[in-house]
């Protein structure tokens, strides 16, 4: 494992302590396909802010160059371990979840970063062609905290990204076979009748628990599934399903509105 890289490079906003503050970084791209990275990386970053509720807060995103020894980390061509620099592979278990060593990302993170960015989001962009990603959760020093993912670069341009992203913000998965996550998202519930509070709020009023129908405009009580007791506010999601023709529903964007404009208040108070 090896960087022979490591530069930041401000690409929305200026280096500031105001707003949402989102880091790209590359993983499993060579000395000579960082150019490539930065193109992607600028895909990656107008794919956020074109997106609602993104595109009306105060963000800041900054990338970091990190060059690997070896190009690429998907193991389906080159079936062997490849020599990125913070050793991306997909999971054992889930061969569509990409995985990353944290904690040397953090580390690369922690110190190329301006010390005002304690609090913020990172994206590892994964060389890869698969539209494959995977939430996690990176921890910062100094009693900040960053919530971060890793996404193929093929994800560039698509509502993976995005879907993926949701996730940094504590949303889950809404599909029928999806796992419950257990740090409380506000977006799923395994009783219609109760239901997180965020949600609870947000409801169209005397819907019918659990909702049936397509009507996109609802917040309702959808079932997930047949059979399944997993419930989702909307019937249309990027946290149901990754198509191009899906957006946050309602519950959703205003979770991630509501983060983004209590970090633009604490940094104006500050």
């Amino acid at each position: 494992m090896a960087k022979e890289t490591k530069k930041l490079t401000f690409l929305h906003g200026k280096d500031s302590d105001k707003g949402l503050k989102i880091v790209i970084i590359s993983e499993g791209y060579r000395t000579a396909e960082l150019d490539q990275f930065h193109r992607d990386a600028d895909v990656a970053a107008q794919t956020i802010l074109g997106t609602p509720p993104f595109r009306e807060g105060p963000i800041r995103i900054a990338r970091i160059d990190v060059a690997s020894k070896e190009s690429s980390a998907y193991q389906s061509v080159h079936q062997r371990d490849t020599d990125t620099a913070f050793r991306a592979r997909f999971d054992t278990n889930n061969p569509h979840l990409l995985r990353v060593n944290e904690k040397q990302v953090m580390t690369t993170v922690r110190v190329a970063l301006p010390t005002q960015w304690h609090d913020h989001k990172i994206i590892v962009l994964v060389n890869a062609p698969e539209r494959f990603g995977g939430g996690g959760k990176l921890l910062a020093s100094a009693g900040g905290q960053a919530t971060g993912i890793a996404v193929s670069s093929n994800a560039n341009g698509s509502e993976t990204l995005m879907h993926e992203l949701g996730h940094a913000f504590g949303l889950a998965d809404e599909y029928a076979k999806s796992p419950l996550m257990g740090h409380s998202p506000p977006n799923v519930a395994t009783n219609p009748n109760r239901l997180p509070a965020f949600w609870q709020e947000r409801l169209t009023p005397h819907v019918k628990r659990p909702t049936i129908g397509s009507d996109r405009d609802i917040v309702g009580v959808f079932q997930a599934g047949t059979g399944t007791a997993h419930y989702r506010p909307q019937y249309s999601c990027i946290m149901k399903s990754s198509s191009s023709l899906d957006r946050y529903c309602k519950v959703c964007a205003e979770w991630i509105e509501t983060t983004l404009m209590a970090k633009s208040v604490e940094r104006k108070a500050a």
